[in-house]
């Protein structure tokens, strides 16, 4: 067998039915990606099982994900913990649910601005040259575990 052909091998239980990421939510209960936005401060400190389509994946380690609604008007980040769960690059698209709790960080601009290029050098695009102040409040799923769906 090639060396080449191995990685393949690997991902191929990633893209045929649900893969199950860290501690794997239930379907049970799970609240669509718009819902828990609305919601958003009022689940802050609270576990959420939120359901959505992986819009993104961080493409250095697989450490967070956009997860968003079937519009794909509004995307929820989702961190997992470094090292411990990672985020397949190949699920972008697929529908997952996710469970952790809901955080909210208010940023300085200094923060925001730092922010905005680290997550473009993970994405691989040039950083905004300004970050609107809406974006100095980010909210975020720290998850302990997610489910991909078929």
């Amino acid at each position: 067998m090639r060396p080449a052909a191995l990685p393949a091998l690997f991902l191929a239980p990633l893209l045929l039915g649900e893969t199950p990421l860290g501690k794997a939510p239930s379907r049970e209960g799970a609240i669509p990606v718009t819902e828990a936005i609305a919601r958003r401060q009022a689940l802050v400190g609270n576990t959420v099982r939120v359901r959505g389509q992986i819009a993104e994946v961080c493409q250095m380690a697989g450490c967070w994900a956009a997860l968003r609604d079937p519009n794909g008007a509004q995307v929820l980040r989702v961190k997992v913990p470094d090292g411990e769960i990672t985020f397949p690059k190949e699920s972008v698209g697929r529908p997952a649910i996710v469970e952790g709790e809901m955080q909210r960080f208010d940023l300085t601009r200094e923060q925001a601005i730092a922010r905005e290029n680290h997550e473009a050098e993970e994405q691989g695009r040039k950083p905004r040259k300004t970050v609107p102040k809406s974006e100095w409040t980010v909210y975020q799923i720290a998850a302990a575990g997610a489910l991909l769906l078929d």
